[in-house]
């Protein structure tokens, strides 16, 4: 890093830190993909009551990806709070990516709802095509939240299925997807 990056850092730091402070400053948003001066200890210091993405743990709000995973899927069932919750937890949901700004917003709102790692598989880069034809052939519901277009192979599944695209944001290149099986 050079003398200008670290003047810059320092800059940033300083910034948070004021806007912290600030009882006129109720949220605190990044920009994903941020630039080479803010990382994972830049973004450490919002306080968590501040970070509206959800992103840091003990975070005082739910990320808004999950929350409208939610929103669409209390729509599908015609259920809503604490009662689609406990519904969702008799199904099979697997998810697809674990990415910071995508999956790992869907898996950490799902911590905070109760569920746990037998409740909800996770598919990822490393997980084997047996594996995942296995889990996704087993799924009531799958939330794909890779990045991609057509992360899932349709054919495995029957007629009835449905597929719906709920939230694309083509700024963070984001592409979230419900499929019931």
């Amino acid at each position: 890093m050079n003398e200008r990056d670290c003047e810059n850092r320092k800059l940033i730091q300083k910034k948070i830190i004021g806007l912290n402070k600030s009882a006129n400053i109720h949220g605190i948003i990044f920009q994903k993909p941020s630039n080479s001066q803010i990382d994972e200890a830049i973004e450490e210091l919002i306080d968590t009551q501040k970070d509206v993405d959800g992103f840091l743990e003990n975070s005082f709000h739910k990320p808004p990806v999950y929350r409208g995973v939610i929103k669409v899927l209390e729509k599908i069932f015609n259920l809503e709070g604490d009662e689609f919750i406990a519904y969702l937890k008799t199904k099979k949901v697997v998810l697809i990516g674990k990415g910071k700004t995508g999956g790992q917003t869907i898996i950490s709102g799902l911590k905070t709802e109760g569920f746990n790692r037998e409740q909800l598989t996770i598919i990822d880069s490393k997980t084997s095509e047996v594996k995942k034809k296995e889990y996704l052939m087993n799924a009531d519901i799958i939330i794909s939240a890779v990045g991609k277009l057509n992360p899932v192979d349709l054919n495995l599944f029957s007629k009835e299925s449905k597929e719906v695209h709920y939230l694309q944001q083509d700024t963070y290149e984001l592409l979230v997807k419900v499929y019931l099986t």
